[in-house]
Protein backbone atom coordinates (compact mmCIF):
# COMPACT_ATOMS: atom_id res chain seq x y z
CA UNK A 1 0.00 0.00 0.00
CA UNK A 2 1.35 3.41 -0.95
CA UNK A 3 0.35 5.39 2.09
CA UNK A 4 -1.45 8.73 1.93
CA UNK A 5 -3.46 10.63 4.49
CA UNK A 6 -7.09 9.82 3.72
CA UNK A 7 -8.22 13.43 3.88
CA UNK A 8 -6.19 14.35 0.79
CA UNK A 9 -6.13 10.99 -0.98
CA UNK A 10 -8.50 12.01 -3.78
CA UNK A 11 -6.53 15.18 -4.47
CA UNK A 12 -3.27 13.22 -4.57
CA UNK A 13 -4.68 10.71 -7.05
CA UNK A 14 -6.00 13.50 -9.28
CA UNK A 15 -2.64 15.26 -9.25
CA UNK A 16 -0.81 12.05 -10.10
CA UNK A 17 -3.11 11.39 -13.04
CA UNK A 18 -2.47 14.88 -14.39
CA UNK A 19 1.29 14.47 -13.93
CA UNK A 20 1.32 11.12 -15.74
CA UNK A 21 -0.70 12.46 -18.68
CA UNK A 22 1.58 15.45 -19.23
CA UNK A 23 4.93 13.92 -18.24
CA UNK A 24 5.78 12.96 -21.82
CA UNK A 25 6.46 16.66 -22.52
CA UNK A 26 7.90 17.38 -19.08
CA UNK A 27 11.08 19.41 -18.65
CA UNK A 28 14.06 17.94 -16.84
CA UNK A 29 15.73 20.86 -15.09
CA UNK A 30 19.16 21.36 -13.48
CA UNK A 31 21.01 18.92 -15.78
CA UNK A 32 24.17 21.01 -15.42
CA UNK A 33 24.13 20.38 -11.64
CA UNK A 34 23.87 16.60 -11.83
CA UNK A 35 27.22 15.08 -10.82
CA UNK A 36 27.00 12.34 -13.43
CA UNK A 37 30.64 12.73 -14.50
CA UNK A 38 31.76 12.13 -10.92
CA UNK A 39 30.14 8.75 -10.37
CA UNK A 40 31.98 5.53 -11.07
CA UNK A 41 31.73 1.81 -10.47
CA UNK A 42 31.82 1.47 -6.70
CA UNK A 43 33.41 -1.85 -5.78
CA UNK A 44 34.23 -0.85 -2.19
CA UNK A 45 31.22 1.11 -0.99
CA UNK A 46 31.37 1.56 2.83
CA UNK A 47 27.66 0.71 2.97
CA UNK A 48 25.93 -2.61 2.47
CA UNK A 49 23.97 -2.48 -0.78
CA UNK A 50 22.43 -5.97 -1.03
CA UNK A 51 19.11 -4.48 0.05
CA UNK A 52 17.60 -1.09 0.83
CA UNK A 53 17.72 1.67 3.45
CA UNK A 54 14.68 3.04 5.22
CA UNK A 55 13.83 6.16 7.22
CA UNK A 56 11.07 5.92 9.84
CA UNK A 57 8.47 8.67 9.98
CA UNK A 58 4.94 9.33 11.20
CA UNK A 59 2.07 11.18 9.50
CA UNK A 60 -1.39 12.05 10.76
CA UNK A 61 -4.03 9.72 9.35
CA UNK A 62 -7.59 8.57 10.11
CA UNK A 63 -9.51 5.34 10.15
CA UNK A 64 -12.35 5.08 7.66
CA UNK A 65 -16.07 4.63 8.01
CA UNK A 66 -18.77 3.45 5.65
CA UNK A 67 -16.57 1.39 3.28
CA UNK A 68 -18.53 0.29 0.21
CA UNK A 69 -18.12 -2.23 -2.59
CA UNK A 70 -16.97 0.42 -5.08
CA UNK A 71 -13.88 1.06 -2.96
CA UNK A 72 -14.99 4.45 -1.69
CA UNK A 73 -14.31 5.32 1.93
CA UNK A 74 -15.00 8.24 4.22
CA UNK A 75 -12.39 9.35 6.76
CA UNK A 76 -13.54 9.29 10.37
CA UNK A 77 -11.95 12.50 11.65
CA UNK A 78 -12.61 11.48 15.25
CA UNK A 79 -10.06 8.68 14.90
CA UNK A 80 -6.89 10.68 14.28
CA UNK A 81 -3.68 8.74 14.89
CA UNK A 82 -0.02 8.72 13.87
CA UNK A 83 0.52 6.42 10.89
CA UNK A 84 3.96 4.79 10.87
CA UNK A 85 5.55 5.11 7.44
CA UNK A 86 8.93 4.62 5.81
CA UNK A 87 10.85 6.21 2.97
CA UNK A 88 13.35 4.01 1.20
CA UNK A 89 16.64 4.39 -0.67
CA UNK A 90 18.29 1.77 -2.87
CA UNK A 91 21.97 2.08 -3.84
CA UNK A 92 23.79 0.41 -6.75
CA UNK A 93 27.45 -0.30 -7.49
CA UNK A 94 27.23 1.72 -10.72
CA UNK A 95 26.64 4.91 -8.72
CA UNK A 96 22.88 5.18 -9.20
CA UNK A 97 20.30 5.49 -6.44
CA UNK A 98 16.53 5.32 -6.04
CA UNK A 99 14.89 7.47 -3.34
CA UNK A 100 11.16 7.05 -2.68
CA UNK A 101 11.23 10.72 -1.56
CA UNK A 102 7.66 11.96 -0.97
CA UNK A 103 6.14 8.52 -1.55
CA UNK A 104 5.23 7.12 1.87
CA UNK A 105 5.09 3.36 2.39
CA UNK A 106 3.06 1.88 5.23
CA UNK A 107 1.40 -1.31 6.38
CA UNK A 108 -2.14 -1.83 5.15
CA UNK A 109 -4.90 -1.31 7.69
CA UNK A 110 -8.16 -3.10 6.73
CA UNK A 111 -11.17 -0.82 6.23
CA UNK A 112 -13.08 -3.01 8.66
CA UNK A 113 -10.94 -1.68 11.51
CA UNK A 114 -12.90 1.15 13.13
CA UNK A 115 -11.36 1.23 16.60
CA UNK A 116 -7.99 2.88 17.27
CA UNK A 117 -7.24 0.18 19.82
CA UNK A 118 -7.29 -2.43 17.04
CA UNK A 119 -4.67 -0.94 14.73
CA UNK A 120 -1.50 -1.60 16.73
CA UNK A 121 -0.80 -4.92 15.00
CA UNK A 122 -0.98 -3.24 11.57
CA UNK A 123 0.53 0.16 12.31
CA UNK A 124 4.20 -0.80 12.69
CA UNK A 125 7.44 -0.07 10.86
CA UNK A 126 7.94 -3.79 10.32
CA UNK A 127 4.59 -3.97 8.51
CA UNK A 128 5.65 -1.02 6.35
CA UNK A 129 8.90 -2.80 5.47
CA UNK A 130 7.05 -6.00 4.58
CA UNK A 131 4.75 -3.98 2.34
CA UNK A 132 7.72 -2.70 0.34
CA UNK A 133 9.57 -6.02 0.29
CA UNK A 134 6.60 -7.89 -1.19
CA UNK A 135 6.72 -5.82 -4.39
CA UNK A 136 9.74 -3.46 -4.57
CA UNK A 137 9.49 -3.06 -8.35
CA UNK A 138 6.06 -1.46 -8.04
CA UNK A 139 7.68 1.40 -6.11
CA UNK A 140 10.89 1.85 -8.09
CA UNK A 141 9.08 1.54 -11.41
CA UNK A 142 5.63 2.84 -10.50
CA UNK A 143 5.60 5.37 -13.37
CA UNK A 144 7.51 3.80 -16.26
CA UNK A 145 8.06 5.00 -19.78
CA UNK A 146 10.07 7.87 -21.27
CA UNK A 147 11.01 10.71 -18.95
CA UNK A 148 8.93 9.23 -16.13
CA UNK A 149 11.82 6.79 -15.58
CA UNK A 150 13.75 9.65 -13.98
CA UNK A 151 11.21 10.13 -11.19
CA UNK A 152 13.01 9.63 -7.82
CA UNK A 153 16.15 8.34 -9.59
CA UNK A 154 19.61 9.85 -9.37
CA UNK A 155 23.26 9.30 -8.47
CA UNK A 156 25.43 9.28 -5.36
CA UNK A 157 29.04 9.41 -4.29
CA UNK A 158 30.87 8.72 -1.01
CA UNK A 159 34.15 10.34 0.00
CA UNK A 160 35.82 10.26 3.43
CA UNK A 161 32.66 8.88 5.07
CA UNK A 162 30.57 11.72 3.61
CA UNK A 163 27.70 10.88 1.29
CA UNK A 164 26.10 13.08 -1.37
CA UNK A 165 22.88 11.97 -3.05
CA UNK A 166 21.18 13.66 -6.02
CA UNK A 167 17.84 12.61 -7.46
CA UNK A 168 14.95 14.07 -9.45
CA UNK A 169 11.67 15.09 -7.86
CA UNK A 170 8.48 15.72 -9.83
CA UNK A 171 7.03 19.18 -9.14
CA UNK A 172 3.92 20.18 -11.06
CA UNK A 173 4.82 17.81 -13.89
CA UNK A 174 8.45 18.87 -14.36
CA UNK A 175 11.56 17.37 -12.79
CA UNK A 176 13.90 19.20 -10.42
CA UNK A 177 17.15 18.06 -8.86
CA UNK A 178 17.29 17.47 -5.11
CA UNK A 179 20.62 17.11 -3.32
CA UNK A 180 21.05 15.48 0.09
CA UNK A 181 24.29 15.49 2.08
CA UNK A 182 25.19 13.51 5.16
CA UNK A 183 27.64 11.17 6.86
CA UNK A 184 28.21 7.42 7.08
CA UNK A 185 27.78 6.12 10.65
CA UNK A 186 28.60 2.48 9.91
CA UNK A 187 28.06 0.00 7.07
CA UNK A 188 24.32 -0.24 7.81
CA UNK A 189 23.44 3.32 8.86
CA UNK A 190 23.83 6.85 7.52
CA UNK A 191 22.52 10.27 8.55
CA UNK A 192 21.27 12.94 6.13
CA UNK A 193 21.74 16.43 7.57
CA UNK A 194 21.13 18.81 4.65
CA UNK A 195 18.72 18.98 1.72
CA UNK A 196 18.82 21.32 -1.26
CA UNK A 197 16.32 21.79 -4.09
CA UNK A 198 17.63 23.27 -7.32
CA UNK A 199 14.87 25.46 -8.71
CA UNK A 200 14.46 27.57 -11.84
CA UNK A 201 12.87 30.89 -12.77
CA UNK A 202 9.42 29.52 -11.89
CA UNK A 203 10.12 27.20 -8.94
CA UNK A 204 12.04 28.58 -5.98
CA UNK A 205 14.89 26.45 -4.75
CA UNK A 206 15.78 26.04 -1.08
CA UNK A 207 18.40 24.64 1.25
CA UNK A 208 17.62 23.43 4.76
CA UNK A 209 18.99 21.35 7.59
CA UNK A 210 17.27 18.03 8.23
CA UNK A 211 17.83 15.02 10.45
CA UNK A 212 17.02 11.73 8.71
CA UNK A 213 18.71 8.52 9.81
CA UNK A 214 18.49 5.58 7.40
CA UNK A 215 18.88 1.93 8.39
CA UNK A 216 19.73 -1.07 6.23
CA UNK A 217 17.50 -4.05 5.52
CA UNK A 218 18.52 -6.97 3.32
CA UNK A 219 16.42 -7.69 0.23
CA UNK A 220 16.85 -10.69 -2.08
CA UNK A 221 14.58 -9.35 -4.86
CA UNK A 222 16.23 -5.92 -5.15
CA UNK A 223 15.12 -4.05 -8.32
CA UNK A 224 17.75 -3.32 -10.97
CA UNK A 225 19.03 0.19 -11.66
CA UNK A 226 17.38 0.82 -15.05
CA UNK A 227 16.33 4.47 -15.25
CA UNK A 228 16.19 7.44 -17.65
CA UNK A 229 19.59 8.86 -16.67
CA UNK A 230 21.34 5.53 -17.08
CA UNK A 231 19.73 5.05 -20.49
CA UNK A 232 20.43 8.63 -21.66
CA UNK A 233 23.72 9.82 -20.13
CA UNK A 234 24.56 12.07 -23.10
CA UNK A 235 21.53 14.23 -22.36
CA UNK A 236 23.13 15.16 -19.03
CA UNK A 237 26.89 15.01 -19.53
CA UNK A 238 26.78 17.36 -22.51
CA UNK A 239 24.90 20.05 -20.59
Amino acid sequence: MKCNVNKILCKVIAILIIIIVFSACATINNKENLMLKEIKLNTQIPLKINGYYYYENEVIDYLVKNPNTSGGVTPDYKTEYNRKTINIMVFYKNGYVYNSDMLLICGEIPNEITDIEQISQYNTYEKAKREYEQSPNSYCYGFTGGKRDIWNWGVFKIENQKIKIQYYRNILGDYFLVEMVGSIINDTTFLISNEKLYGNMYINGYQKEINKKYYFSELSNKPDSANYILKNPDKFINN
